[in-house]
């Protein structure tokens, strides 16, 4: 588990003192079939993507990372969650990960 603003900060976001962005992220997912309370979820743009928002927001996921043209879907849904938009869901989604499981390491072999 992670702030929020940790992870903001580590990917660049500039978080300013005052902002209420102290919320626990639990996981990163964008898939919304599997995601669990508190978790951060990142909406990759496909046909049914506003359909995956309100999924995950059932699922219990509070914290959502949007591109421009889902950013009204995820309005709609509630007062009480946190949307970011980014210009690129995919790459955001890259540096959250890397940022949330930290342990990973620096070097991976695929065969």
């Amino acid at each position: 588990m992670k702030k929020l603003s940790e992870l903001l900060t580590a990917i660049g976001f500039i978080v300013e003192e005052g902002d209420d962005l102290d919320g626990i992220v639990s996981g990163i997912s964008c898939h919304s079939q599997e995601v669990a309370e508190n978790n951060l979820f990142v909406a990759i743009p496909c046909d049914d993507v506003a359909k995956h928002i309100k999924e995950a927001y059932e699922s219990g996921a509070k914290f959502f990372v949007v591109e421009e043209d889902c950013l009204k879907t995820a309005e709609n849904l509630s007062d009480d969650i946190y949307i970011f938009v980014s210009t690129n869901a995919r790459q955001t989604l890259s540096l959250l990960a890397a940022a949330f499981y930290k342990n990973t390491p620096k070097y991976l072999a695929a065969v």
